[in-house]
């Protein structure tokens, strides 16, 4: 408890012998100036991580991805996906490891619930980011 008051008596001393210090004439100025610079390079507004037409192309992908999956029929055994046959090796070596996990379905539902919120409150933030960006600058 007495290191902390004489150090404070120290520090006290100090300021009172040195005097505060107050910043060159015309600083607040010209940091407002860059701040203003910084604005007008920063860009028009918001500018999202991947493009729509990025987002055009993924989408169009998945979907026909789906569909040859799904219509995709194999040469030797109509009526089954062309797809499966060509993985039935990986599936089988995947079936055939074992890990023993136990999860209580209680926190699968769980996990899952946190997951799907945080994804709906990350898209929510994405929307409202975009339609008030220029309200809250």
């Amino acid at each position: 408890m007495e290191e902390k008051l004489e150090k404070e008596d120290m520090i006290g001393r100090l300021i009172h012998e040195e005097g505060l210090m107050s910043p060159s004439p015309g600083f607040t100025d010209r940091v407002m100036m860059r701040i203003e610079e910084s604005r007008q390079h920063a860009g028009s507004g918001y500018k999202p991580l991947i493009s729509r037409t990025m987002w055009t192309i993924i989408v169009v992908v998945a979907i026909i991805l789906l569909l040859v999956c799904y219509f995709g029929e194999a040469s030797g055994n109509p009526g089954q996906s062309a797809y499966f046959v060509s993985i039935r090796s990986v599936t089988d070596f995947l079936t055939g490891i074992h890990i023993p996990i136990h999860v209580n379905s209680g926190t699968l539902i769980l996990a899952t619930l946190i997951m799907a919120s945080t994804g709906i409150l990350l898209y929510l933030d994405f929307l409202l980011n975009k339609r008030y960006h220029g309200i809250f600058k």
